[in-house]
């Protein structure tokens, strides 16, 4: 559904483009440009488009380019099974810690059970909010809990208690209750 929606995006734009700004086009006119024998081979070539960008592209936006994350970004919403073994390849090499993490947001997106493997090696990561994001994300794709090493993850609960006391207007260890 996702992808007919982009193919029908990338059809009025075309179309937009072509003709005059004045020019008022029906969405039924839009729509039927969409053919269903071209849906897949638009899909496949928008792909293929995504993961060069995933390989070759930047990691920060320059100049309106797409970003290695903006290719993650759109592989994980489009569902496609078939770039799982490509995402996981990356989230085992790449040495970008957000992009690993939108990496894994966009597996559990997915949802296939080709991820389990990637996810359960980076349970081991040295970067203790991916390991929790492959942890939650794994338990949404199996059902099962999976154990990792917590250490370094902020403590919730602290920051929890040391926020309510500050509005109670109570100080507590380091924090100053009210305006200064």
């Amino acid at each position: 559904m996702i992808a007919l929606v982009v193919i029908v995006f990338m059809a009025a734009s075309s179309i937009t483009s072509q003709l005059n700004a004045q020019t008022e086009i029906p969405l039924q006119d839009v729509v039927s440009t969409v053919r269903p024998d071209r849906v897949s081979e638009d899909r496949d070539a928008m792909l293929a488009r995504l993961i060069k960008i995933l390989k070759y592209g930047g990691d920060h936006s320059g100049l309106g380019k797409p970003t290695k994350v903006d290719a993650v970004i759109a592989l994980g919403l489009l569902g496609d099974e078939r770039v799982v073994s490509i995402l996981a390849e990356h989230l085992v090499n790449e040495e970008n810690n957000s992009l690993r993490l939108q990496i894994v947001r966009a597996l559990g997106w997915i949802g296939s059970s080709q991820a389990v493997p990637a996810l359960e090696q980076t349970l081991q990561d040295k970067y203790p909010l991916l390991r929790k994001q492959a942890a939650d994300v794994l338990k949404a794709i199996t059902g099962r809990d999976y154990e990792y090493d917590k250490t370094g993850l902020p403590d919730y609960t602290k920051m929890r208690e040391l926020i309510q006391s500050a509005v109670k207007g109570s100080p507590s260890e380091g924090v100053q209750g009210g305006a200064p």
